[in-house]
């Protein structure tokens, strides 16, 4: 009797054990996934892209997901002409309204109401609005009578299911394999901000978009757009169709921006510097400030730290993410900052949050704006020694001809040949160099009989005294389906001839430049893009003004512009302190404070590939 009552209480203990062993493992799992509420589809969302959709918006007519692209065809086609998409179209003309600024609306409305969750005004929900708040009203009006005229609400119920399942595919496979404790772990603190995923239907791009209600925690949502599908076209989420580092990236975001927006003035003679020499490739991925990439290049390099660190590393997505940020979007400084981040992450005894090591990441962005070329040129060279794909059996280009990093190049090169180790299928990526390198004018392409070489052809003579380059991508394939092991950032310089560029000497405690009218040069507008000849120009228009700009100065302060003198005929002249260049910084000549001189003599067969180009310190 004793015996049976001692091993009733010992297996009483076991299972108060196990029980016990079980909430506290939920209570991790929950204590890991609240940060994060599952992934939905929002009708707000879904309203406004169909609606944009409906006044043809590039950015909202993606036909990816078919069959639900051709239901909302279907459904709407009699609203195709309703006041409301009209009006879309004439706001889009007037005030830039899309893209964003949609996903910016949709998250300030209450649903079904479709009403303001707090009053708008000129920045809220955002600027664009904001600049005619009556217009805005008036699209409220028509929103709301346009989703009661078209029956959205049917719409929307009608597709439940296939929300569903786009729901449960992501939260599944795509939510639930984040390493949330990586966030907490690696800031050293819970995020500021409620982080809410919303999931598109039809369309394919990007969005994050915030709302602030008084008194309550800011908003941060991450809308994603769809564009992966199975066989039936229902919606795939995988961590292998790049949604996994959407959400990364998007979630740092709630950590990251107000750290360095709350040290703005410290940053801003940093930010200006680097952010200038990239700043036409950034507007036009909507990063229109310094600021706000300063803190886009800080979240791209948290992400590649959580691929090093977290318990989901992946040296693949790693250096894809390295090679993708610096190189692609030209966050150039990612490399720097991630080498800091990882002092931080070695030194947390020191550092406990990432807030306390932010005085070192300003000491990084002092240092790359120092010489924010030099440090562009250098992080591009070292993404393009990253292995992308670790297989062993990868294919190689083992070999270049002319050879990579050649001098004195003959300009009547006829072709450039790529050498691999093993068989290759006729399948290529090549692109164009980054700054400061030149296009190759490439004519034809073509697989040898041995199928391990490929013959680039080339469509003219190569110009004197240049600097070329190509990219070619990890998408080339070897025959036996395998890709490229890297990336290759292939360049050579041809011939050096005598210089006719505009000359830059050392003259006792000085610099003399002079420049000279006679050479016929291209003129650029202040982004960069080829406009005129300077011949050409120079038929209609005199010289007025010619001023030297460049990293040693503001170029829109007026003060900060150095006037030339006309010492001859067709020469300008001017004497400035040794100084200002003992960085050796980069410059051009601003002409009629209306365009660039181009530094590198260039005729009407040259390739330009738009970017800022200067002078060099001799």
């Amino acid at each position: 009797m004793l015996a049976e009552i001692l091993s009733k209480t010992v297996m009483t203990k076991k299972i108060l054990i196990l029980i016990i062993l079980f909430c506290i493992s939920n209570y991790g799992f929950t204590q890991q996934n609240k940060q994060l509420e599952n992934a939905k589809v929002d009708p707000r969302i879904e309203l406004l892209s169909i609606a944009f959709r409906l006044a043809d918006a590039d950015e909202f007519k993606a036909d990816y997901f078919k069959s639900y692209v051709n239901d909302i065809n279907t459904y709407f086609a009699e609203y195709k002409n309703h006041e409301f998409i009209n009006f879309i179209k004439e706001i889009r003309n007037e005030q830039g309204i899309g893209y964003d600024a949609v996903a910016k609306m949709a998250i300030h409305l209450t649903y079904p109401g479709l009403k303001p969750i707090i009053p708008f005004s000129e920045n809220i929900p955002e600027k664009r609005w904001g600049t005619n708040l009556k217009n805005t009203e008036h699209f409220l009006t028509l929103l709301q009578k346009f989703y009661k005229e078209s029956n959205f609400q049917k719409f929307y119920s009608e597709h439940q299911n296939l929300y569903k399942i786009a729901e449960d595919r992501f939260n599944q496979n795509v939510l639930n394999e984040i390493d949330l404790d990586w966030y907490q772990d690696f800031y050293g603190k819970v995020p500021n901000e409620k982080f809410t995923i919303i999931l598109g239907m039809g369309f394919t791009g990007n969005f994050g978009v915030k709302l602030q209600v008084p008194n309550q925690k800011e908003v941060v949502y991450s809308i994603l757009g769809t564009w992966d599908f199975d066989k039936e076209g229902k919606p795939i989420y995988t961590t292998e169709n790049g949604y996994t580092e959407t959400v990364v990236h998007e979630f740092n975001h709630s950590f990251v921006n107000y750290l360095q927006d709350n040290i703005e003035k410290d940053l801003e003679p940093y930010g200006n510097k680097i952010y200038k020499i990239v700043n036409k490739e950034l507007s036009e991925q909507a990063y229109s400030n310094w600021l706000t990439a300063l803190n886009e290049g800080l979240v791209r390099a948290a992400v590649i730290e959580y691929f090093s660190s977290s318990k989901k590393a992946d040296t693949k997505l790693k250096n894809e993410q390295f090679f993708y940020e610096t190189f692609r979007r030209k966050f150039y400084w990612v490399p720097n900052l991630v080498s800091a981040l990882d002092v931080y992450q070695k030194n947390r005894t020191k550092y406990p949050t990432l807030e306390s090591f932010i005085p070192e990441l300003v000491k990084v962005y002092k240092t790359v704006s120092q010489n924010s070329v030099m440090a562009y040129q250098q992080n591009i060279e070292f993404v393009f020694t990253l292995p992308i794909n670790t297989n062993s059996n990868s294919p190689k280009i083992v070999d270049f001809l002319p050879k990579n990093k050649g001098q004195n190049i003959s300009t009547d090169t006829k072709e450039i040949v790529l050498f691999f180790d093993k068989e290759m299928l006729y399948n290529y990526n090549i692109n164009q160099p980054p700054f400061p390198y030149s296009s190759i004018p490439i004519d034809s392409i073509k697989l040898s009989e041995n199928k391990k070489e490929m013959h680039i052809s080339l469509k003219r003579n190569l110009n004197e005294n240049t600097e070329y380059g190509l990219v070619f991508g990890a998408n080339f394939r070897s025959a036996d389906s395998l890709n490229l092991d890297k990336s290759y950032l292939y360049t050579f310089s041809t011939i050096t001839k005598p210089k006719i560029n505009s000359t830059v000497s050392k003259h006792k405690k000085e610099f003399k430049f002079t420049f000279s009218t006679s050479e016929n040069r291209i003129l650029a507008d202040l982004e960069g893009t080829p406009k005129i000849y300077l011949q050409t120009y120079l038929k209609e228009n005199e010289i007025n003004s010619i001023k030297l700009i460049g990293d040693f100065n503001n170029w829109n302060e007026e003060t900060n512009r150095y006037e030339f003198s006309k010492v001859v005929e067709n020469e300008y002249q001017i004497l400035l302190s040794n100084k200002m260049f003992k960085g050796k910084p980069n410059f051009t000549f601003l002409i009629n404070d209306e365009y660039l001189l181009l530094p590198n003599y260039m005729d009407k067969n040259v390739d330009y590939q738009p970017n800022y180009k200067y002078f060099k310190t001799e």
